[in-house]
């Protein structure tokens, strides 16, 4: 018997693309599959979508109060029974119906806590997608497999970057009780980025697997489209995950990734990180 895998959609008025969504994680061709659609105070007709999908044993939770994409992810994954435990959008989509079959398959082979497709497709119209492949070191794109090799590099490639779009990711229910769940108090603000720096810091092992199964859609309403907003918490994220690390753990970090950090002064790249460079630079100068 095939171990069961739990799909978790966050949903805050996604009534306009709900339905897409839940239809291609039901067409996934992996055999033990639980979905779960936690509505973050939807005041649209949410509920009522996911509700029509109860007969095809899609689970409903509805939060009380409004707590964030960070808030309902917890409680998704805290709800789910399975061995594996997927995101999913709820204004995203998957293309691949072998998407989750394959993913599990790479993730026994290699003994992986977690995952990610290092592709996806994105726009404002699936017939208008154009595919994305992201890069840990910027410009340095051939550098991935090394960074993905060493949690270390990984942790700290990610203080400037995160190229993993979540939506792809899938973690073993081991990788939940060591790495810990979404924290709510980022609530919108990259809770994604905080996982994997955690799951970075915890040496959890992780399997980057070739392929784009997933439509990103880009639509007026992502609160992705608030830079500012993006920029300040996105920060405030990576500081608190340094502050995690103990001074001896972050040395060793630093003096393997300090030709990288270098190449981000040498760019510019690292004064659109003001105080995470500073940061780093008084680790460096030590």
């Amino acid at each position: 018997m095939a171990d069961l895998v739990s799909v978790v959609i966050p949903a805050y008025n996604m009534e306009k693309y709900l339905d897409e969504s839940i239809k291609s994680a039901l067409l996934q061709s992996y055999p033990s599959l639980e979905i779960i659609v936690v509505d973050d105070c939807s005041v649209d007709q949410t509920g009522k979508i996911a509700l029509n999908y109860q007969d095809k044993g899609v689970e409903y939770v509805r939060l009380e109060e409004n707590g964030g994409v960070a808030a309902a992810l917890k409680t998704g994954f805290e709800r789910a029974k399975g061995d594996y435990i997927a995101f999913l959008s709820a204004d995203d989509f998957y293309m691949d119906i072998g998407k989750t079959q394959k993913q599990v398959a790479i993730m026994k082979q290699q003994n992986a806590d977690w995952s990610f497709y290092t592709g996806y497709y994105s726009g404002t119209r699936f017939d208008r997608k154009k595919m994305y492949r992201g890069s840990f070191i910027h410009g340095l794109g051939f550098m991935n497999p090394l960074i993905l090799g060493d949690p270390d590099l990984m942790f700290m490639a990610l203080l400037y970057s995160n190229p993993i779009n979540s939506a792809s990711m899938m973690i073993t229910r081991e990788c939940l009780q060591k790495g810990g769940n979404w924290d709510p108090r980022w609530r919108n603000a990259d809770p994604d980025g905080d996982l994997f720096l955690r799951y970075c810091r915890k040496k959890l092992r992780c399997a980057a697997i070739d392929g784009a199964p997933l439509f990103y859609r880009v639509h007026e309403k992502q609160l992705s489209n608030n830079a500012q907003y993006m920029n300040e918490n996105y920060e405030k994220v990576r500081l608190n995950a340094l502050m995690q690390v103990k001074p001896g753990d972050l040395k060793t970090k630093m003096d393997k990734f300090r030709p990288f950090f270098w190449w981000y002064k040498i760019t510019g790249i690292a004064k659109r990180k003001p105080g995470i460079t500073k940061f780093l630079d008084e680790v460096a100068y030590q």
